[in-house]
């Protein structure tokens, strides 16, 4: 199964990464620190605020924007909105006992 998941980085996370990587490597580089140390605390966190049951079987992927697309957007400072695809275990019902009575 997959699952979208939508959050967010604050203002804050996204300007650090800008004064972590330096001006003069600028965006990109923030933005590819953003996605490797941020992204995942944020994802996370997002999920468990939401009371989320899911657990991930890999690592979630940009849903719907290409990584240009997604740099083209990104503003170091300001807040970054992101919508990821996760593959997800299944959610297996359980059944109770008494169903299978009978069967054979």
């Amino acid at each position: 199964a997959e699952a979208i998941l939508c959050f967010s980085l604050s203002a804050g996370a996204t300007g650090d990464a800008l004064a972590e990587v330096g001006e003069a490597e600028g965006s990109p580089a923030a933005l590819s620190l953003l996605l490797e140390r941020d992204v995942p605390e944020a994802l996370a966190a997002a999920m468990q605020s939401n009371g989320s049951s899911l657990r991930l079987l890999g690592q979630a992927q940009l849903a719907g924007e290409s990584p240009e697309e997604l740099l083209a957007r990104f503003e170091p400072g300001e807040p970054l909105s992101l919508r990821m695809a996760a593959e997800v275990w299944p959610e297996v019902p359980l059944v109770q006992r008494s169903s299978y009575i009978g069967l054979t």
